[in-house]
């Protein structure tokens, strides 16, 4: 291993990658082989107002219509947009795009509306003008019918098509979206379907989408598209995508179905999905591709089938400081820029490890000795200390003790610091180990794993820092390292001669392929982040404490300068403990431990050690548990003096 950092000159990146999304179109790893725990089952279509979707915590993920979708750049366009499935290519502002946005060729002309039309192989585009055309690539192929200003629509009387924002065709239809003569008033937005040959068949006036719209200009109807039968959800219905306001989602004759919203979800302070003004669909995976018409750069909605995954990978390279997802053959940026909270952005962040108490990614700087958190959700990054060693290369997080471990390069080998995520503090533990990679920490056996020379792993004690040597593993040039708890296995990734996603059995050191990522940028580290099913909320002033799911406990205050009111619930009746240990994992206070009823309980900590002395400032771990296994929680305390 080298003394100073691979890649010079470069922004580190952070990389997401989605284990879910491995069995899409173009891996050539089997499907899954991570032990991440199942998300829940499709729910099926609504038929009544829909529930405000929700974001989850662990990252950028949103749900919409049972469906989980992480959000990622993609290729730049601006109004219209199209996927074509035979190619696996989109088209937007004139030209054409593969999946990794890269430039293709030049496409069908800029209008407002663009569509891809299975039955004939073309795209079909309407122009401002209502000329309705089709295209094989940058070639016109046809004009299709011209739909006149002023036109009679069955059921519903004459009416016009004066702004058009959008065209959808499904088999024996075409239908398009109109923002009328006043965009962005309420009233404007219509929906019409004609034959393919251009007759009038029917308009919204006589179906509920108006009424289902929020009632702000920003529920302005800017494009629609059909989802074909062989999509994994929302088979046969139909999409509009909604500036600024979300997606309505209605059947073939219009009745509404379903709809995404966002101006109402919620969302943290500084996030904005911006305007879609485009929209598209991959049909064998369900992937969504929407155009920004306020910023020109389109989103990637990126599905995670509901049968895999609700974790996903993070991981460090450089070239670009964006929080990246990739799909099978490249990687797309996620919609948010790396932006510094405080300080300057981070260039040299090699190994990283996420930390399931606050929900974000921690890594070191390795040249300047900073230790930051990144939020996978905002994208941004936070400076937590400027003042730690320099050359930091591994991170990995204990999640019994909620502290780092981070892993210094010195003179023919490492040494472990055992670091604090709130205030960047830091401890060497006093032995030496052979040079590392990077590290994972084992939650099932509590050992801190290291991979040496990309092919050998180590098994490091986390209070002495010694190593053992695993047998021989040969393992195929593992740069980043990350622990699954779901699986009991460690996660690796490899740069040569491919990158490569490996499951690794840290008992026989077998290392199993799960999916290979050509045309991928760099990886240094690697940290796994989870997904909880449901956001949880916090009290305001209440720390809660324990995983997602799990019986928690309160504290009030937290931090505090003497005592702390602690309170928990026990499931049933039966011996209990309360105790409180430091960061190394030593016992500090016994607080309580006998029989205990069922129900809530509340006891006081008053800052004292087992001897009665007042302990020294710092963070503490308070931890709750019944004799019958039923209940346990823990979570970190912070005494000041």
């Amino acid at each position: 291993m080298p003394s100073a950092p691979r890649r010079r000159g470069h922004a580190a990146a952070l990389i997401v990658l989605s284990i879910a999304l491995l069995a899409t179109t173009g891996s050539t790893g089997p499907t899954s082989a991570v032990g991440l725990p199942a998300a829940a089952s499709t729910t099926g279509l609504r038929s009544g107002p829909a529930a405000a979707p929700t974001v989850s915590p662990g990252g950028p993920v949103l749900q919409f219509m049972g469906q989980r979708f992480a959000v990622c750049r993609g290729a730049p366009g601006f109004e219209s947009v199209a996927f074509d499935p035979v190619h696996q290519q989109i088209a937007s502002q004139a030209k054409i795009y593969d999946l990794c946005a890269n430039f293709v060729s030049a496409g069908p002309d800029e209008y407002p509306g663009l569509a891809w039309d299975a039955t004939s192989g073309y795209y079909w585009q309407i122009t401002g003008d209502r000329v309705v055309r089709r295209w094989n690539g940058a070639a016109l192929v046809d004009t299709v019918f011209t739909i006149p200003l002023r036109f009679d629509v069955p059921g519903s009387g004459p009416d016009t098509l004066e702004s058009v924002r959008g065209i959808a065709v499904d088999t024996q239809f075409v239908y398009v979206v109109d923002a009328g003569p006043v965009p962005g008033a309420l009233a404007s937005n219509e929906w019409f379907k004609f034959t393919r040959t251009g007759v009038p068949v029917k308009s919204s006036k006589s179906t509920d989408l108006v009424a289902h719209l929020d009632a702000d200009p920003d529920a302005l109807v800017d494009d629609i598209v059909w989802v074909p039968p062989s999509a994994p959800f929302a088979q046969g219905l139909l999409l509009i995508a909604l500036e600024h306001s979300g997606i309505q989602v209605v059947d073939s004759n219009g009745a509404f179905v379903d709809r995404f919203r966002w101006s109402t979800q919620g969302l943290p302070a500084g996030v904005k999905l911006a305007a879609f003004a485009g929209l598209s669909i991959d049909p064998a995976t369900g992937n969504l591709y929407l155009m920004d018409n306020d910023k020109g750069v389109a989103q990637v909605w990126v599905r995670i089938p509901s049968q895999a995954a609700t974790g996903y990978l993070v991981g460090t390279g450089s070239d670009q400081a964006y929080l990246q997802m990739p799909t099978p053959g490249c990687n797309l940026p996620l919609w948010k820029d790396l932006s510094p909270g405080t300080g300057t952005v981070p260039n040299g962040i090699f190994g990283i490890d996420y930390r399931t108490v606050d929900n974000r990614v921690y890594g070191y700087d390795f040249s300047v000795g900073t230790l930051w958190a990144f939020s996978p959700l905002l994208g941004e990054a936070t400076l937590i200390d400027a003042t730690g060693p320099v050359g930091i290369w591994g991170m990995a997080y204990d999640t019994d003790r909620d502290v780092l471990y981070g892993a210094e390069q010195v003179v023919n080998g490492a040494r472990i610091h055992v670091i604090d995520p709130l205030t960047g503090n830091e401890s060497m533990l006093p032995n030496q180990t052979s040079p590392l990679e990077d590290i994972a920490f084992d939650s099932v056996d509590h050992f801190i794993y290291g991979v040496v020379g990309g092919t050998e792993l180590v098994r490091i004690n986390r209070d002495t820092g010694q190593q053992t040597l695993l047998p021989p593993a040969n393992l195929p040039h593992i740069r980043g390292l990350a622990f699954d708890p779901a699986s009991g296995h460690l996660l690796g990734i490899a740069n040569f001669p491919t990158t490569t996603l490996y499951s690794i059995d840290p008992a026989t050191q077998v290392a199993t392929p799960v999916a290979v990522l050509t045309n991928s940028i760099g990886w240094e580290g690697l940290a796994l982040v989870s997904l909880p099913a449901n956001a949880t909320g916090v009290e305001p002033g209440a720390l809660v404490l324990g995983p997602p799911g799990a019986r928690t406990i309160t504290a009030f205050p937290n931090p505090a300068a003497g005592p702390i009111r602690l309170e928990f619930s026990l499931p049933t009746a039966g011996e209990a403990w309360v105790t409180v240990f430091d960061l190394r994992g030593r016992l500090v206070r016994e607080l309580r431990a006998g029989a205990l009823g069922a129900g809530d309980h509340a006891l006081l900590w008053d800052g004292s050690d087992a001897g009665g002395a007042r302990v020294a400032s710092g963070v503490y771990w308070v931890r709750v548990s019944s004799g019958d296994g039923s209940a346990s929680a823990s979570g970190r305390v912070v005494q000041v003096r």
